[in-house]
């Protein structure tokens, strides 16, 4: 029983030392907006991703597309997008800012997509 005891106290002691800030891995998953002006008016862009691999945008709360996406290291692969040819796959670079997102061109085919899509900053939404 002592020993049983004083195993529970030394988890507890381990765990009160373990610091709550740990980094973590940082994920695309969830929300991330831009705001802008476009033609002197307030633009937002919503970029929902979610985790079966879709990603919705939404230009200020309308559906402008929705693709597939994966991710893989610090890279992340977009494909699906209606305005590109079939089977178009781009790959950009994913830079974390804590709360902020940059995505770069590494591969594309697809200038809509590289428009829509190449040196792009989000923010994370907070909730």
């Amino acid at each position: 029983m002592k020993k049983l005891l004083y195993g529970i106290l030394m988890l507890l002691a381990a765990a009160c030392n373990t610091p709550s800030n740990q980094e973590t891995e940082p994920t695309i998953l969830g929300e991330w907006d831009i705001h802008d002006t476009y033609e002197g008016k307030p633009w937002t862009l919503l970029a929902r991703f979610k985790p079966d691999g879709t990603v919705d945008a939404m230009a200020n709360g309308k559906l402008v597309i929705s693709q597939k996406f994966a991710v893989s290291g610090d890279t992340i692969y977009f494909s699906g997008d209606p305005n590109c040819a079939p089977n178009s796959v781009g790959s950009y670079k994913l830079t974390y800012f804590g709360d902020s997102l940059k995505i770069n061109l590494i591969d594309d085919t697809c200038s809509v997509r590289i428009m829509n899509t190449d040196k792009v900053r989000f923010g994370r939404v907070k909730k």
